[in-house]
């Protein structure tokens, strides 16, 4: 009987460790779904901020390389060569400030401008496009996206008293996203 007491002793002993290591087990991978869980939202928030800001970042590159095209001291052919590179640099300053904790950001982009027949009473235009693959990622996580977008840039510089620099920003289809307008001097 000694025997049939100690059998059952050592089983039991057995059975409930395994169920200890089990229970260990299912709260471990819990944990490692949450981590999961919580690290793909935080990739996603900062892939969707990422590519929010490398459009606001074409944009800007677009205004600024159309006022260094055209300053008040007359028009350049400098526009196309200004935008990617404007563009490439503020994508460098992105990732920069979008890269930290466990998340990191990296674009790849190109650019795409050419001169086109100018509208109204504008002296020059560009159609500017980017292509962009980005990628955000954390030890766990990682989100791929590849966006797109389009602009025409309209610049003119009207030699008038006080001189008068413009530039326009409008879509493909036309519509007028943003003008601006400099007096120079």
């Amino acid at each position: 009987m000694k025997g049939f007491l100690s059998s059952v002793g050592v089983a039991f002993a057995v059975a409930l460790l395994a169920f200890a290591f089990a229970s260990l087990e299912a709260r471990e991978s819990h944990s490692r779904a949450v981590l999961l869980g919580f690290e793909s939202q935080v990739v996603h928030g900062r892939a969707s901020d990422a590519a929010l800001v490398a459009d606001a970042s074409f944009k800007d590159a677009l205004v600024d390389a159309g006022y260094a095209s055209a300053p008040c001291e007359g028009a350049s052919e400098a526009f196309c060569t200004g935008l990617s590179k404007r563009f490439n640099d503020y994508l460098v300053l992105a990732k920069a400030g979008l890269s930290e904790g466990v998340v990191t950001v990296n674009y790849s982009a190109t650019v795409s401008c050419e001169p086109v027949v100018a509208p109204d009473e504008y002296a020059n235009s560009f159609y500017a496009s980017y292509e962009l693959v980005l990628l955000a990622n954390s030890t766990l996580v990682s989100e791929h996206r590849v966006l797109a977008n389009s602009s025409f840039v309209d610049v003119n510089l009207a030699l008038e008293e006080p001189a008068l620099f413009s530039l326009r920003l409008r879509s493909p289809a036309d519509t007028v996203y943003h003008e601006f307008g400099f007096a120079c001097g």
